[in-house]
């Protein structure tokens, strides 16, 4: 007993300060530092009254004639007055004992401060594996760790080899532990998995039992709280291991809650059929687009399934190839709406979804044969009282088999999974074949696009040189030309200029000729000719600024149209 007062006054280096354990020094002290660094993520340092459900809710029966009550030990020193005070004798324990423990959601602290969790086991002498289950819970911002021990079991029935023996608490020393870890569906609308972990204790001989359970909300609490309510007295160690039996098979269905709701294979048929629902979106390449009357397409927004989140469509019959299909057109607004990378990341998502669901449902079918085989095999354990060899035959038969029930349908659960994982692998080889053979089909065309684009490339080529070849020859011509009205312009001018009146000779009777230089003439010719040079210029320059004003209006209107456009789409879109 001494050694026992001394673990429970050494709670705050729980597991190290237990009496009496199987495990090393170097294993506990490992299990010490772990507890210790998920402490302040597990529970509270100190009591929160804005905290609903705080404390730890107390299930118990005292002696075998009464009946269970329900107490809530919310601070530490309720919990010690409970167990018995520090300084004075403790309390026999209840024949059968629950405590439950709460929190706000599954990703929060545990509604208790660690100082009373630390009690509570170290005055039960918990093993010191319950360890690997506490440190799955606490708050976090990832996922729950799915990879946590699922199930652990320590038996110690021999007179010779008993854990600690404390009669002054009614505890013989002779007694089995085991904890484990189950999760479920408790919403199959939404992705809420969710987990309880359990540990047990059960003296073979004085039948005291005792329970740690810990989840998030109270169904568990409240299932047990009935069907261990109405029973019969617990005036033996039969009907104590009868109870016991009786809170693991609610542990055991409560596991294999809504695993059918939720497996909808229609939901992920549905969800995933985006990727053979598209078949009238290609045609051959010779022949005309047009609906196919075997093909019944409709849009399903169905938001009551975890595997159907978006809009899907639904078919009635498969693509039946994918050699003969190609993108009607390339580029087109209906065209860049599939396949997106929204459907690629909806298919992963389902299938990261099922493969947790599949490993949920695999770790609680080996809890679950674990904990059947415990029971099956527990009685050829040396220790095992001989009073109970033939009472507890039929409740452990009658357990076994309904585990097995339990099991099983929990197989079935696996197999459509793994159905549903197999629908999605070939979803997703399909989805990538036909996206593999849109991408050849479009680089066709685009190929031949392009070959089109340089042959006519090529044409406006040989068009452009034989324009320049022709405009060459022009040039040339030009050149002539104005090489021929540059040679006799000056004598053109000389021959007009002589042939007015303006410089006039006449032959006189000696044969001589005489020059008369007409002035009034000579003004005459500038006075017309200046003036016609004039208007010519300035009507030309009238022509010239006319014709690239009128190019310019031109530009500015084709301009305002292209704006127009756009503003009309944008306000129709």
């Amino acid at each position: 007993m001494d050694r026992f007062i001394d673990s429970c006054h050494d709670a705050t280096n729980y597991p190290a300060n237990l009496a009496c354990s199987r495990f090393h020094r170097y294993e506990l002290n490992a299990y010490l530092e772990r507890f210790t660094r998920s402490q302040k993520a597990l529970c509270y340092t100190e009591k929160d009254d804005n905290v609903k459900d705080w404390g730890m809710h107390v299930w118990d029966c005292a002696t075998p004639r009464d009946a269970f009550s329900k107490k809530v030990l919310d601070s530490q020193n309720l919990l010690q007055d409970y167990l018995g005070p520090a300084n004075g004798p403790y309390h026999e324990d209840p024949i059968a004992r629950f405590v439950f423990l709460h929190a706000k959601n599954a990703r929060e602290r545990v509604n208790s401060t660690i100082q009373m969790l630390q009690v509570l086991l170290s005055h039960h002498q918990v093993n010191a594996g319950v360890i690997d289950q506490l440190v799955s819970y606490g708050r976090r911002k990832n996922e729950q760790d799915f990879s946590a021990c699922a199930f652990r079991s320590e038996a110690r029935l021999s007179q010779k080899h008993p854990s600690l023996p404390l009669p002054e608490l009614g505890r013989s020393g002779r007694q089995f532990e085991l904890c484990y870890t189950l999760r479920t569906i408790e919403d199959p609308k939404q992705w809420t998995m969710r987990q309880t972990a359990t540990y047990h204790s059960f003296d073979v001989v004085t039948g005291r039992a005792f329970w740690l359970i810990i989840k998030a909300n109270g169904i568990v609490r409240e299932r047990i709280q009935e069907a261990t309510g109405d029973r019969p007295p617990l005036n033996s160690t039969e009907q104590s291991l009868r109870l016991a039996l009786t809170a693991h098979l609610v542990m055991c269905k409560w596991a294999n809650d809504n695993w059918r709701a939720y497996i909808k294979s229609d939901d992920v048929r549905s969800s995933t059929s985006v990727v053979s629902a598209r078949k009238n979106k290609y045609s051959r390449p010779d022949a005309p687009v047009r609906a196919n009357p075997n093909v019944s397409v409709k849009e399903k927004h169905d938001t009551t399934q975890p595997f159907s989140r978006r809009p899907t469509a639904q078919v009635t019959q498969p693509l039946n190839g994918l050699q003969d299909l190609q993108p009607d057109r390339i580029g087109s607004e209906d065209e860049d709406n599939e396949f997106s990378i929204e459907d690629m990341q909806t298919i992963q998502t389902i299938e990261e979804k099922i493969n947790s669901a599949l490993l949920v449902l695999r770790t609680n079918h080996d809890t679950l044969g674990r904990l059947r085989n415990f029971y099956c095999t527990i009685q050829q354990f040396e220790g095992w009282p001989y009073n109970l060899v033939s009472s507890s035959r039929e409740h452990l038969v009658q357990f076994a088999a309904s585990v097995t029930n339990i099991e099983s349908d929990l197989e079935l659960q696996q197999a459509r999974l793994g159905t549903l994982v197999r629908l999605l692998a070939d979803r997703k080889a399909l989805l990538y074949a036909i996206i593999e053979n849109r991408n050849v089909e479009s680089n066709k065309l685009l190929a031949q696009r392009a070959q089109e684009s340089q042959e006519h490339m090529e044409k406006m080529t040989d068009y452009m040189s034989a324009l320049a070849e022709k405009t060459q020859q022009e040039t040339v011509s030009m050149r002539i030309i104005t090489l021929v009205t540059l040679f006799f312009l000056p004598g053109t001018f000389i021959s007009t200029l002589m042939s007015t009146d303006i410089i006039r000779f006449e032959a006189l009777d000696s044969g001589l000729f005489t020059e008369h230089f007409s002035v009034k003439a000579l003004k005459m010719f500038f006075a017309i000719s200046i003036p016609l040079m004039v208007v010519t210029f300035v009507t030309w320059y009238l022509i010239y600024w006319w014709t690239r004003n009128r190019q310019k209006r031109l530009r500015i209107m084709q301009q305002v149209h292209n704006l127009t456009s756009k503003i009309d789409n944008a306000s129709r879109a």
